[in-house]
């Protein structure tokens, strides 16, 4: 849960002293900022792509703004993470990718159901939530 920010005053600047901090609470990118990158060498990594986006990422907003049933569209496929999860969750999905060879990336993941359970499961998320608590310390 955001934690508000009531008495955060601005330091520098015009409204130096004046009340800044978000009544609201801290915005989405304070919030999430706890999940990792997705590693290229990492068993959950797809290599051939170079900017995949963490399954947990897409479970996370897939699992906050949808329904089994519902559609989710992503028009930059990439490797098929959004489609993973959503196959995954019992949604509906549409995409698109210009690149063939992404195209063949998401067809080997989503007609994998080891990857799909591994997705299901969390058990990928636990594995990821381990490795960063040891890189930290």
């Amino acid at each position: 849960v955001p934690q508000k920010q009531p008495g955060k005053r601005a330091f520098k600047g015009p409204n130096r002293g004046q009340l800044s901090g978000n009544p609201f609470g801290a915005f989405p990118s304070n919030v999430w900022s706890d999940i990792g990158n997705a590693c290229h060498n990492h068993k959950d990594g797809v290599s051939g792509h170079p900017a995949q986006m963490p399954a947990e990422l897409a479970r996370r907003a897939i699992q906050l703004y949808t329904v089994a049933g519902d559609l989710v569209v992503d028009p930059f496929g990439g490797s098929g993470t959004t489609y993973a999860v959503a196959e995954a969750f019992k949604r509906r999905w549409l995409g698109s990718e210009i690149r063939s060879e992404y195209c063949d990336i998401t067809k080997e993941r989503l007609s994998d159901p080891i990857h799909l359970e591994r997705v299901r499961s969390g058990r990928d998320e636990e594995e990821a939530i381990k490795r960063r608590e040891k890189i930290r310390g």
